[in-house]
């Protein structure tokens, strides 16, 4: 199993989360704690970069979807980057209709 974790970087308009690693329900309260951090930072936009993900599960996803609520219901938005495999899933599930998922690997 591969750790996670958890990278946070600020810009002026925006937070850049890089999450690598797996990430499933051992290590979904890692992720959400980290998260809530990001969402504390200046700037509208949350980009979460899953380029570097090797897994995940439906916490993980879950996650995802209820961080884009609560940021829609307070004006931020966030950008999901993912690679082909974790697109795929995305797209699947249908998430990608709900996020804005950008996946330059994905057809």
């Amino acid at each position: 199993m591969c750790p996670l974790d958890v990278a946070i970087m600020r810009w002026e308009s925006s937070t850049l989360v890089r999450v690598t690693g797996e990430l499933d329900l051992s290590n979904i309260t890692s992720l959400e704690r980290r998260l809530a951090e990001a969402e504390q930072s200046p700037g509208s936009t949350l980009v979460i970069d899953l380029t570097g993900l090797d897994f995940i599960d439906s916490t993980g996803l879950h996650s995802l979807a209820r961080l884009h609520q609560r940021r829609r219901r307070t004006g931020g938005g966030v950008t999901v980057m993912t690679g082909a495999r974790i697109g795929r899933i995305f797209h699947v599930i249908g998430l990608d209709q709900v996020l804005d998922v950008r996946c330059e690997e994905c057809d």
